[in-house]
């Protein structure tokens, strides 16, 4: 399986420490979010689920692969939830590193249209799930829309 990076194809089969030729050895620290994070790294890409992509993402880790993964399960569902809340995704992938966008401005046209989405299917939330996306999406918004 291949997706189309930013320029090309990826090799999905492959890890981010194969991709980017870099091993970041063990974590110094003992956390369960570094420790998280360094497993992954050595994960074949198709195999990433959406909570693994949420916390990659969230942490600003391989945006150059992670991210466009991330757009095309948004673009089929934009409210799709990793384990956090419905549309919790979509809310990482609006606070990545803004100078991520600004050097990738078609992948942020991308998330632009996944906002569109989830903003006209938001309303089908029950209510209680509703106003957590929303309190959780509007600061995602501010942090996306601040990085122009």
């Amino acid at each position: 399986m291949t997706i189309v990076k930013l320029f090309g194809e990826v090799d999905t089969t492959k890890s981010l420490t194969e991709l980017e030729g870099k091993d970041w050895g063990e974590p110094g620290l003992d956390s369960y979010l570094l420790q998280t994070c360094y497993n992954l790294r050595y994960k074949p890409l198709k195999y990433f689920e959406i909570e693994e992509l949420r916390l990659m993402v969230d942490q600003d880790v391989g945006l150059q692969y992670l991210l466009p993964i991330a757009l095309e399960k948004l673009e089929a569902d934009p409210l799709v939830r990793g384990k956090q809340f419905k549309g919790d995704l979509l809310c990482s992938v609006l606070c990545a590193d803004p100078k991520f966008y600004r050097r990738n401005p078609h992948l942020r046209q991308r998330v632009e249209r996944v906002v569109a989405a989830a903003l006209a299917a938001k309303n089908l939330l029950p209510a209680q799930e509703l106003r957590l996306f929303e309190e959780e999406f509007d600061d995602a918004m501010e942090a996306f829309a601040g990085e122009d």
